[in-house]
């Protein structure tokens, strides 16, 4: 499995995969994790690419997940995360965070380590721009495990999502 920073030719497939996990079908049933919010649009997509903020796992020459972070995008759901990151205590916004981060793997190459892989590759290739990098999971979406395996912590909740930080430094 190759894990390397996103390309511009690589937003399509990337998009693609998003989208699969934004099935409404997921967020009430799936066992499998899905993404919530508003989904990013393809020129989301580059700008976060160009910015240096996105890996993708390779096999072969097919790409079978990303790991974005979004700290430049007017994503209604990215401005929503950081408007709710600023009424936690103990949350700062000033200085080097990240409010948003996401990933998604295709369902057929879950549970390979892939997720754990991306967040490694883009902790390291990040931790010139960031401090912290903020998430939100929905209380039920069964892949929260994942998370605390790829060394997110718990630093908040509300009644429907956790709010997890990775300490990139």
């Amino acid at each position: 499995m190759l894990i390397r920073l996103a390309q511009i030719e690589d937003i399509p497939e990337v998009w693609n995969i998003s989208q699969t996990w934004y099935d409404p079908i997921y967020q009430e049933n799936s066992a499998d994790g899905f993404l919530f919010g508003e989904p990013y649009t393809e020129q989301e997509l580059e700008l976060i690419t160009k910015n240096g903020d996105m890996a993708v796992a390779c096999k072969n020459k097919e790409i079978v997940g990303f790991f974005l972070l979004d700290n430049s995008t007017a994503n209604k759901t990215t401005l929503n995360y950081i408007q709710h990151l600023a009424k936690i205590d103990g949350i700062s916004l000033s200085g080097s965070i990240c409010p948003r981060a996401q990933i998604a793997i295709k369902k057929e190459y879950q549970n390979q380590g892939i997720s754990i892989s991306l967040t490694q590759f883009l902790k390291s290739k990040a931790s010139s721009r960031y401090d912290l990098i903020y998430s939100l999971v929905s209380k039920i979406n069964p892949k929260m495990e994942v998370y605390t395996k790829s060394g997110w912590h718990l630093v908040s909740e509300t009644d429907k999502a956790f709010i997890v930080a990775l300490k990139v430094n």
